[in-house]
């Protein structure tokens, strides 16, 4: 629900982000890593983190589009790319939780 709010947001600024999925993907492998890691931290602390997180993400792509003119569906689609990218070779390349 709370990505279908910021995707509502976008929409209705005339824009498009298809890099949400990927962005929460990014941020929630962050997440369990870093609870996996150091479960001593508090959740709290670690959901802040998420959103500090995704919100350095979604303003990365703000800044790609305000700055340097690019249009929204290029960045967006391009750094869809980078943050699925990011989840395989943080998570060793697998990218979920499965195993073979």
């Amino acid at each position: 629900m709370m990505l279908a709010l910021g995707q509502m947001a976008v929409i209705l600024t005339r824009s498009i982000d298809l890099s949400m999925a990927a962005n929460l993907a990014l941020t929630g492998m962050i997440a369990a890593m870093l609870n996996a890691a150091y479960p001593a931290i508090p959740i709290p602390l670690i959901m802040a983190l998420c959103v500090v997180i995704g919100g350095l993400l979604g303003a990365f792509n703000g800044v790609l589009v305000w700055k340097l003119n690019i249009p929204p569906i290029v960045v967006t689609l391009g750094t869809l790319t980078i943050f699925r990218g990011l989840v395989f070779v943080i998570s060793g390349g697998t990218g979920s939780m499965r195993r073979r």
